[in-house]
């Protein structure tokens, strides 16, 4: 062979190989990402799961007959430990949650001052009650 030849060959030997390495390079990628997106899924799916067996758990222990074991709705968090996780569930009633859409300025009102805010601050956000009973609040700069 001439020494031209071999040159050539030497560059397109070459360039195989890049190419070869550039296509395993992205197989490998696009392996990894299928992989870390498997795990994510499946660390969601778990979750969801303890979530929900925990929500069962909080509503049968909210309901057992016997008062003394019973769970109370008041917002008191209760651990619980299942298949080697610690969870916490707070039970609480759902009438005792403040629609901000439907409250009126006195609520709205009584829940700032249950937080502390400032007089300004709540002078700011509680705005004159509508035509239908509930408020205006005002966004704060």
């Amino acid at each position: 062979m001439k020494q031209e030849q071999q040159g050539i060959v030497l560059v397109l030997v070459l360039w195989t190989l890049v190419l070869l390495m550039t296509i395993v390079s992205a197989v490998s990628s696009s392996v990894h990402t299928q992989s870390t997106l498997t795990h994510h899924q499946m660390d969601q799916t778990r979750s969801r799961a303890l979530a929900e067996a925990a929500f069962h758990y909080g509503a049968a222990r909210a309901f057992d007959p016997d008062a003394d074991r019973a769970w109370t709705a008041d917002g008191q968090p209760y651990s619980w430990r299942f298949d080697g996780h610690e969870i916490v569930i707070r039970l609480q009633m759902e009438q005792d949650r403040l629609d901000l859409n439907q409250a009126t300025a006195q609520q709205l009102d009584q829940l700032l001052l249950s937080i502390e805010a400032d007089d300004e601050i709540r002078d700011r956000l509680v705005g004159a009650p509508s035509s239908t009973g509930a408020i205006t609040i005002r966004c704060i700069d």
